[in-house]
């Protein structure tokens, strides 16, 4: 393996390098100024990798945000903040609505019409047979 491998596929930091290959390596990078250029771009790259890193929540805190949003939520608050509502909102009704005056009294006619005839002539030109349906019983 190659020198410029090696950093490629270790990185800039000597101690994930292969023991066997390390001493070599490094002999090498001393010797080669291109070498020298791409450690140098294998430290940024590491750098970069390694804010990342850091900034990637713990294992604990994780675990912890879940177990938060897993717990069940209190429901009485909920509940009371929901009856509460409802009875601003039937207070509000209450002042809003104007009040409204009683309906006027109604008048009534006494009928002075026979009801029992009417009744009994609107029966008899609805139910009575036609001639023509009279052939038919």
């Amino acid at each position: 393996m190659t020198p410029a491998d090696l950093i490629d596929i270790y990185g800039a930091d000597p101690a994930r390098w292969p023991t066997e290959d390390r001493a070599a390596t490094l002999a090498a990078i001393a010797a080669d100024p291109a070498l020298q250029a791409k450690l140098a771009e294998a430290r940024a790259l590491d750098a970069m990798l390694g804010d990342w890193a850091a900034r990637v929540p713990a294992r604990a805190d994780a675990d912890a945000v879940a177990a938060r949003i897993l717990r069940p939520a209190p429901r009485w608050p909920r509940i009371a903040g929901t009856g509460g509502l409802i009875a601003a909102a039937v207070a509000a009704v209450v002042l809003v609505t104007p009040p409204t005056l009683a309906p006027a009294p109604v008048t009534t006619v006494a009928a002075t019409a026979d009801i029992e005839a009417a009744d009994d002539a609107d029966f008899a030109t609805l139910f009575t047979p036609t001639p023509d349906e009279e052939s038919l019983t």
